[in-house]
This record gives C-alpha cells, structure tokens and sequence, in this order.
C-alpha cells in the first residue's frame, strides 16, 4: 500500500483514493468481521422497525452502509433496509450523503433502478426502505457464467437495461457515480436494477464544484481519477464511462485495463488505450469495437454523449450483424389491434426472416402454440378468452411448448402479476408503451 501511495504523489494522481480497486475510493472500508453480525446489538433479528418492517438477516455491508433483509408486515412484501454504518452515526457529512442516495433513489422511478419505499430514523441511525430483488449481483452473475466471455445477446440484455436505468438517473439531474457490476442486481426474469446510489450527486452541486473525488478505481473515469473539474454538461459522462468499461469486460471477458496496483490501473485509465474488444476477443464481431472505444474515450466531451446514445449505438452495432439463418418464428398475441400491428411492424423490421403469427385472443393464440410451437411468445397480460396469466400456464404445462420462451407485455398488473408469472415460468417482463430497442433486445436473447 505505501508503494502505491508514492506512486500517486509522485504522478499526480490524487491521494485521496483509498488503495482497492474494487471498492469506492472516498470511503473507509470496514475490516473483515467474524462471529456475530455488527448490528446485533442495536437492531436485532426479530426486531420491529416503526411498527412496520420486521429484520430478518443481514444481506450486505459497505463503507457507508449496512443492508438488512425484512419483511413489511403492514404491506406483506419482502423489503431491503439500508441503514448508515453504526460507525458513521455520528458523521455529519456521511448523514448528508446517505440522505442524497435515498432522495436520489426516490426521484429517479424506473424499472431498471432498485425503487424507494420509504426512509426514517432508528434510534438515531437513518435508514431507507428499498425493493428487495431476488437474485445475484451481475458480478457474482458473470463469475459463475460457464462461458467466458457471456453470450453475446445476454450480455446486450444487461446493458440495455443498465443503460435505461442509467438515463433515467440523468433525467432527474441526478449522477451515480459508482457504477460497476456489484452495484447491478440480475433479479427474476433476467431484470438488470442499478443499486448503491451511495455516490450518487445532482448537478447543482457539482456545478458548485462542492464534490469530492469518488468512484471506485477500476470504472472510474480519467477527468475524475486527475480531479479534473469539467461543466455540469459533461457530468454525466463519467457514467458513460463506467459503463463502457463493464460492456468491455462483458463482451470480451476482460476489464479494459488490468493490475493488480491501483496507482497503474489509474495511471491506465487515464493515459492507456485500450486493445480493440475484437481483438481481445476474436469471436466478438469488430462492430462493437468503435462503441465501445468512443464510450472509453480519455475526453469527456469526445465520449459518446449519453447513456441513451450508447445503449442506441450498441443496437445499432448488433442490427448490423446479419441475422441468424435458422427458422423463427415470433407469436405476438394481443386484443390491442393498434398494439398488435405496431409490434408486428417493429419487430419484422429488426427480424426480417422471421415468421410472424399475430392473434388478437388468448384462446386462439393456445391452439396456435399447441399446433406449431413458436421460436418466442409475446403476451399481453389481459386478453379475452385467455388472459396472458393463464395463458403461460397452459403453454408451461403442456410438453410441446413448455420450453417456449414468454414475454409478457402489459399496461396494467403490478408486483403481485411479475410474482404469479415468474412461478409459472414467464422469462421476460415489458411495460406499454413498450421501448421498441428493449423488445428486440429482449427477443434476442431468447432466441438463443
């Protein structure tokens, strides 16, 4: 660590930086624990927070925070509570902080972002009420992956969504800051959640030039690893970045810049180039090279602009690759004529030899599914006849089409519907007005 130390005064890099590559930077990381779970003894398991959330165990700890697992007895739905470290209690600065990821969480709605329920004080420690996701984090995902690197549309699927959630978070002014694939949830129905706001900041303070350096080595961007202030124009782009950096490890199964020393892996960031990700990777077709090198660029504002115009450039990139010639065959069942044709358009244009079979009911769409089973289903959830509920149901129970892929697109239903759907086998979820760019996406990786 001293190593390190004096290799970063004496090339410019900030001190500051906490000496992990894996961690944030701007935080102390508690040591490694053993035996009984530090909160123990001031919240314990059993123990009933404002009449309302029972704690059951301990999910996560960090620098700042500590996660519990609960149950909301009012409501009867599992929840996730992050409370400020006990040791941070007592830091004004990190309450500051702790109280902007919750108001950052909760301004920015979207499905790809973990949701805020709520946020309150426990015998002095604040906390937050979050959605609790079933599921791994992208990097425990890709780290038990058999293939290396994952397959290719899967790993779009995952960007796709990352970069959704992402945009949204810009939307509302609002920067992460630490993105990375232990701050992604792969939850139920292959659903990408960005989580850990931790770092998160809106622009007004950023243009006050009131931030720290924050973020965390491996992901971080060159103009915040050289504290180089730039407009609140560009704030944005050090996500951008981020993300760049996990769409290269994904697609090619390597991080763009590899040492095992934090002061060389920020001396790389900020003045290496990167291997081209086709030449990394030989199978990755090199029309992913150019999104990927203007998403990594040194110069914020020579970077690909936003988090949308990535996601954008990468479909891009794959409606280049030719489809593949094996047959397809997509059922889009919906009572929704005007629905039910523009799905049909959209998707015969980014599927061109692709067989379309369109019902307007879920009874006929059964009997077409039994008769000639599709390659993929698209359902809406309420139809006449059969409504997309009990539609699943019978295409899972029945041998010809209990592999047949289903996504379930809706206007209406809730948590309760995504529950019931998801025991039943559902792969996929939308929401109407359905984004176009996340059906294909969506559609691509079931067609694998």
């Amino acid at each position: 660590m001293n190593e390190d130390k004096a290799d970063l005064e004496t090339s410019g890099i900030p001190v500051a930086m906490a000496m992990d590559d894996t961690k944030p930077i701007s935080i102390d990381e508690p040591s490694p624990r053993t035996g009984d779970l530090p909160y123990l003894g001031w919240i314990p398991i059993g123990a009933l927070i404002q009449n309302s959330y029972r704690i059951l165990r301990q999910l996560g700890e960090g620098g700042m925070g500590i996660v519990l697992h609960g149950v909301d007895e009012r409501l009867e739905r599992e929840v996730a509570i992050k409370f400020i470290h006990p040791k941070h209690v007592d830091t004004e600065e990190l309450h500051e902080l702790f109280v902007r990821e919750a108001r950052a969480m909760a301004r920015a709605r979207h499905p790809n972002l973990v949701e805020i329920y709520a946020r309150g004080e426990y015998q002095g420690s604040p906390y937050f009420v979050m959605e609790y996701i079933k599921g791994t984090t992208l990097e425990e995902w890709v780290a038990g992956h058999e293939q290396r690197p994952v397959a290719l549309d899967d790993a779009l699927s995952v960007l796709d969504q990352i970069c959704r959630g992402v945009s949204a978070l810009h939307a509302v002014g609002a920067v992460h800051r630490d993105l990375k694939p232990s701050n992604v949830m792969i939850g139920p129905g292959f659903r990408a959640v960005v989580t850990d706001m931790g770092l998160a900041i809106n622009l007004g303070g950023w243009a006050a030039g009131r931030e720290p350096v924050a973020g965390t080595p491996a992901y971080i961007a060159p103009e915040i690893a050289v504290e180089r202030h730039v407009s609140p124009q560009y704030a944005h782009a050090s996500d951008v970045y981020a993300i760049g950096v996990i769409a290269y490890e994904l697609l090619t199964g390597r991080h763009p810049f590899e040492s095992k020393r934090v002061a060389d892996l920020l001396r790389a960031h900020i003045h290496e180039t990167p291997r081209k990700p086709s030449e990394v990777a030989p199978g990755l077709p090199d029309v992913f090279d150019d999104v990927l090198m203007r998403a990594l660029a040194k110069d914020p504002e020579s970077r690909i602009a936003s988090a949308h115009a990535l996601r954008t450039a990468l479909a891009v990139a794959r409606d280049r690759l030719s489809e593949s010639s094996a047959p397809t065959r997509i059922m889009i069942a919906d009572d929704d004529h005007a629905c039910l044709r523009w799905t049909a358009k959209f998707i015969s244009g980014s599927f061109p030899n692709a067989t379309l079979d369109l019902v307007s009911d879920g009874a006929t769409a059964l009997q077409h599914a039994m008769r000639d089973p599709p390659s993929v289903a698209i359902l809406d959830l309420s139809m006449p006849g059969l409504n997309g509920t009990e539609l699943t149901a019978a295409l899972r129970a029945n041998p010809q089409t209990r592999d047949v892929p289903i996504v379930v697109v809706t206007g209406v239903g809730g948590a309760p519907d995504w529950r019931l759907l998801l025991r039943l086998g559902a792969s996929g979820f939308l929401v109407k007005p359905t984004d176009p760019d996340a059906l294909v996406t969506t559609i691509r990786r079931l067609l694998v």
